[in-house]
């Protein structure tokens, strides 16, 4: 089976409803959200700190062949969260131990890196 990524559209938004809701129904023990926190999440925390326009590039969608939902994640919108609360306590900078792009797309910039050096535990004599 094959996965895709797609941007999040208007539409989407019932669609994960929908998922969500299934998905916890036919695995309860899988700790993905509520309808009232994907409700929230978009509606009022997207108001309250003023990002609402910005959220839908916030979410990625995976859909399998058949363009159903197979995955649903709010990655940036948890980092965002993250940087607003530190902020908000006094924080001048924030770092990130990733060098992953999306970090790069919301504004962050190479600070350092750091080699790793290893040696494989087979070399060394056991005496």
């Amino acid at each position: 089976m094959k996965y895709t990524q797609k941007k999040f559209e208007t539409h989407d938004f019932l669609r994960i409803r929908d998922f969500l809701k299934h998905s916890r129904k036919s695995s309860p023990d899988l700790k993905n959200w509520f309808i009232d926190r994907w409700n929230f999440c978009r509606y009022w925390g997207q108001i309250m700190h003023n990002t609402f326009e910005m959220w839908p590039e916030t979410v990625g969608i995976w859909e399998d062949e058949h363009k159903e939902i197979v995955a649903v994640v709010a990655w940036k919108a948890v980092i965002y969260e993250a940087i607003k609360r530190v902020k908000d306590k006094g924080a001048e900078r924030i770092f990130v131990g990733s060098g992953q792009p999306f970090y790069l797309s919301m504004g962050f910039s190479l600070a350092y890196s750091k080699e790793v050096w290893q040696k494989r535990t087979s070399l060394f004599n056991a005496d």
